[in-house]
């Protein structure tokens, strides 16, 4: 939750450091805030999935697998 709010809190700030400039440039901070948040999601995701199958394998007693799913 607090990650989720400095993202937002960085995000605003951009804006604001940006609006003095171009309009234009608003808009490409804020596309590029957007694309940034995307790849984030889908890293934690995939950071979530690991653990998971890790600690499946860890729960197994099986340490060579879990080396293994961790590379």
């Amino acid at each position: 939750m607090m990650e989720q709010f400095l993202t937002v809190l960085v995000e605003m700030a951009d804006s604001i450091m940006i609006a003095s400039v171009v309009e234009a440039a608003v808009s490409g901070v804020s596309l590029l805030d957007n694309v940034f948040i995307l790849i984030l999601q889908v890293l934690t995701a995939l950071a979530t999935g690991g653990d998971v199958v890790i600690g499946q394998y860890l729960g197994s007693r099986s340490a060579g697998e879990a080396r293994r799913a961790a590379e």
